[in-house]
């Protein structure tokens, strides 16, 4: 989902948007849960993962990468 792999199955993507939602909810919950916790190197690591799954991007690219078009 990150990397922006194309699924040519329907049910794939189905699941695949469901997974993706979903995805976003849980990191969020398990980063408020490790703030709450005080577990601060696993509070950072969580952040990090929801930032690259609500943007589909990897940690060590450029934002401006979102806008390029998708090399098949």
């Amino acid at each position: 989902y990150i990397g922006r792999a194309t699924v040519n199955a329907f049910a794939l993507i189905c699941d695949t948007n469901f997974v993706a939602q979903n995805s976003a909810r849980i990191a969020r919950g398990l980063f408020e849960i490790a703030l709450r916790k005080g577990f601060p190197d696993a509070a950072s690591l969580l952040l990090k993962l929801c930032k690259m799954i609500e943007l589909r991007l990897w940690d060590f690219q450029h934002p401006l990468r979102q806008f390029l078009p998708q090399v098949k």
